[in-house]
């Protein structure tokens, strides 16, 4: 029997346990005095990271590791236990902006690392001791994710590890246009050792995607995916690319945002009214799960960054950019319901309270957290500064104050975590 895993989204499972508090209720929480800390200077490489995998809290080590691109996007991870450890190199990032490290830390301990090497191969470099850093680290390719591109991975409370990754059919299937690229993932039951393939589990060719659409808008761009709690799923937010109706070009124009949560239990998808859509989504799931129709594909709109998380009372909501600024939407019940939200360049969220996510922003090296409503709205909440410029941020699982975001710098930028000192 496999362990149970302690749930990365605490406060938001308590919420969702407990219903709406008098404290909730009574209005958004106090704003939090952050402080940030740095862990290496001048060390990072320009990266295309989504907001998934940038590190953990490891209870039993009262450590928190992360994960993050260096020069030449080289993998490296960092452990912190009241001092920070040395940079230590887990794989070769080949000078490609999409190679960048993903993490998770499997039962036993260890801690897996991922990088999909740009359409061809889905690596996993794996800690050779637990609850550590140290030593030196097994990096190897896994067969079951060719052509793989932004790895995304999520433990399950079970211990079940899922890689969700881009596959880009051009690589492995001959005369595939350029611009199909839908989701596959791998699941290990065994802490990484072994791994096996969506196609084998669920006999579909992929699990989320389409090879046929009219406007030849085939790629997917998942913005984020969260794990959460009561019940227990993962939720998707994403959007279309492709060379638009009668062109075959990668990512030449975006079209739509949607949304999906996946249940482990099951592996099955469903849309935000709960409709049991089975183990893979195609072209005829899409309008069930669109949050808003951006029309007929013209431009990189919406933009590729994009959130998702779940309030309390059980509906989600998502946060995206157009060319307009950054925009939200609620699902009410019934429909989705976006708004305009301006404000600054949205990085992560996370629960704040019953009805509020906290959204971390920045401008340069001046970071903002705004509250996040049902409304939809936000509010600015707090601001602070980094040592020096910030490109990325993602929060860290099952974070200890003060170490709760990581955030990273550009080219020869800095490596900084964010929380409540």
């Amino acid at each position: 029997m496999r362990r149970r895993a302690i749930p990365i989204g605490g406060l938001a499972a308590a919420l969702i346990v407990g219903g709406l508090s008098s404290a909730a209720l009574a209005g958004p929480p106090a704003a939090p005095k952050f402080g940030v800390v740095t862990a290496a200077s001048g060390v990072t490489g320009t990266d295309d990271r989504r907001p998934v995998g940038g590190g953990v809290y490891d209870a039993t080590a009262n450590t928190t590791f992360v994960s993050w691109s260096g020069a030449n996007v080289d993998n490296y991870v960092q452990a912190y236990n009241g001092t920070w450890s040395k940079p230590v190199k887990v794989g070769d990032g080949d000078g490609d902006p999409h190679n960048y490290p993903t993490m998770v830390q499997a039962d036993d301990g260890h801690l897996l690392v991922f990088r999909g090497l740009h359409n061809t191969q889905l690596m996993e470099s794996s800690s050779p001791n637990a609850h550590s850093v140290s030593g030196t680290w097994n990096d190897r390719q896994i067969p079951e994710g060719a052509a793989a591109t932004y790895p995304m991975p999520v433990k399950a409370d079970n211990g079940d590890v899922y890689v969700f990754y881009r596959q880009t059919d051009e690589a492995v299937i001959s005369g595939a246009p350029v611009d199909e690229r839908p989701m596959e993932y791998v699941l290990s039951t065994d802490d990484g050792k072994t791994w096996t393939s969506s196609k084998t589990l669920t006999g579909q060719p992929y699990i989320l995607g389409s090879t046929t659409r009219s406007d030849d808008m085939n790629e997917v761009y998942i913005g984020q995916i969260r794990h959460e709690e009561n019940p227990e799923r993962f939720s998707f937010v994403w959007t279309l690319a492709g060379g638009g109706p009668g062109t075959h070009e990668h990512d030449r124009y975006h079209k739509d945002v949607y949304y999906a949560y996946f249940t482990p239990s099951d592996r099955h998808f469903h849309n935000a009214a709960g409709t049991d859509l089975g183990p893979a989504l195609t072209n005829r799931d899409y309008p069930s799960c669109l949050v808003l129709d951006t029309g007929a594909p013209t431009s990189k709109n919406p933009g590729y960054f994009s959130l998702t998380g779940t309030y309390a009372d059980g509906t989600p909501v998502v946060v995206y950019t157009l060319a307009d600024g950054n925009h939200a939407a609620h699902w009410t019940g019934t429909a989705w319901h976006n708004v305009k939200l301006g404000g600054d360049h949205f990085l992560d969220m996370e629960p704040a309270d019953a009805t509020h996510f906290r959204v971390f922003a920045n401008s340069g090296s001046t970071m903002v957290t705004y509250l996040l409503s049902e409304t939809p709205a936000w509010s600015q909440e707090t601001s602070f500064s980094a040592p020096g410029s910030v490109a990325h941020g993602v929060m860290i699982g099952g974070y200890r104050d003060p170490m709760r975001v990581l955030l990273t710098g550009g080219d020869k930028g800095g490596v900084y975590v964010a929380g409540v000192h």
